[in-house]
């Protein structure tokens, strides 16, 4: 039904989509009612209708459901926290942070507000659907904490765009769509107790010279992560008066490192060129990656053809860039190992060769990198230097798949049994013998 209302594959017609999208709402298709209220709300082979739109928009939302676990636990919790969070992540000091944001205050809260609390997420689940999701990167301001035995589950709560995290001890757990709501109970909550919220200028500033007091006491006390943040905090003028060099100081402590070794060179010359905490200077970086590169860091040199390629602090040069990333590649760096491979497989930057690419390409995939899978999956697939193989093809797109990349595609060819068992046997034993797919994917 959804290629006759694309026109994939097949003529576009609306009116057998409406056909074959009715049929399937009919028998409960929530994406079939959608669909069919797009074709409303859009004119697609019917008169626009709005109120046609609406009422199938209504008849496909299903509100979203925490895990049974969750929502049990939730319910039988005897005692509940609410959090106040800066939806944008924190530096990570320990007694700040949760799930990677940045903790304004805490509420342990009585019976009576607990009820509140969780009426306030059930209403805004209630008003939510399952079958929709946000673009955006989550930004909670709230966070419900609770226990069960010795469980410890965390709902991080965004409603600005209608997202939640769910947490049982830390590992996250699957949530399906987006709730509807307004903080204003929970928000009521946490100002009746007096802490800060991530809307008000002042309690943030106040919260942060908390936070770089905190930071800075763990990183005089030698611990390298507090270092880490402190350095960050002084070079970006947050929490305390911005001291660059102070800053740069802690972050040698944070490295073990000195200011004239090239692993901290390109850690710092990153940091100019593209940390949250800090202003962008490109200038600092180039000079940065170049003092490292002359000592001979590979990183450096892939770093060097970045900003060449962007014209990140330098004139745009795509020649220049293919230089320094040939050079890293050369020295063994992945990333630039697939950058030569795929646009030489592309002819973009480099003459169009298939050979030249493959070669490339093999050595980064050799090297588990994701998107060079997929790669030599499409150079098989297309016959690109290679015999045309559509075993082989899947084979490389299954590991791609195996490996998370984003760049994966749907598989156009399925092999026949035996061709399969065999496909899974080589997987497996590639996998064995290679980096390790990261946990989850």
């Amino acid at each position: 039904m959804g290629c006759y209302y694309k026109g994939r594959g097949i003529t576009l017609d609306y009116a057998q989509a409406m056909h074959w999208f009715t049929k399937a709402a009919e028998q409960g298709s929530p994406q079939a009612r959608s669909a069919i209220g797009t074709m409303y709300a859009m004119g697609f082979g019917v008169p626009k209708n709005q109120a046609e739109a609406k009422k199938w928009n209504n008849k496909a939302r299903t509100p979203p459901q925490l895990p049974k676990e969750v929502a049990e636990a939730l319910a039988a919790a005897s005692s509940l926290t609410l959090f106040s969070l800066q939806p944008w992540a924190g530096p990570n000091i320990p007694q700040w942070d949760l799930q990677g944001h940045h903790v304004l205050g805490h509420l342990d809260l009585p019976p009576d507000q607990a009820k509140t609390a969780r009426a306030a997420l059930q209403s805004a689940l209630s008003a939510g659907n399952a079958y929709t999701s946000s673009m955006c990167e989550i930004t909670p301001r709230h966070a419900l904490v609770f226990k069960t035995g010795e469980d410890v589950y965390a709902i991080l709560i965004c409603y600005q765009c209608g997202q939640l995290e769910v947490f049982k001890n830390d590992k996250p757990l699957p949530f399906d769509g987006m709730i509807v709501g307004k903080p204003d109970v929970l928000n009521g909550l946490l100002k009746a107790a007096g802490l800060p919220l991530a809307d008000h200028p002042a309690a943030l500033q106040r919260s942060y010279a908390q936070e770089a007091k905190a930071a800075l006491k763990l990183a005089e006390q030698g611990d390298a992560k507090a270092q880490d943040v402190i350095a960050r905090m002084f070079m970006g003028g947050r929490g305390v008066t911005r001291d660059e060099s102070t800053g740069i100081k802690w972050l040698g402590k944070s490295l073990s490192s000195s200011p004239d070794d090239p692993d901290f060179q390109v850690t710092l010359g990153k940091m100019y060129r593209r940390d949250n905490d800090l202003k962008k200077n490109y200038a600092k970086a180039l000079k940065l990656f170049q003092q490292a590169a002359a000592q001979g860091s590979v990183e450096a040199q892939y770093q060097m053809a970045e900003l060449y390629e962007f014209g990140y602090g330098v004139a745009k040069s795509p020649a220049e860039a293919m230089k320094w990333f040939r050079k890293a590649a050369e020295n063994g760096n992945v990333e630039a190992q697939f950058e030569i491979g795929v646009r030489s497989a592309q002819g973009r930057d480099l003459p169009l060769d298939y050979t030249e690419a493959l070669r490339w390409l093999q050595k980064a995939a050799d090297r588990a990198h994701p998107q060079a899978l997929s790669w030599m999956g499409n150079m098989y697939e297309e016959g690109w230097g290679v015999p045309q193989d559509p075993v082989e093809a899947y084979f490389w797109h299954r590991l791609a798949h195996q490996y998370g990349t984003p760049y994966g595609k749907e598989f156009s060819f399925w092999p026949a049994p035996e061709q399969l068992a065999a496909v899974d046997k080589r997987v497996a034993d590639w996998i064995a013998t290679h980096p390790k797919p990261r946990s989850g994917e």
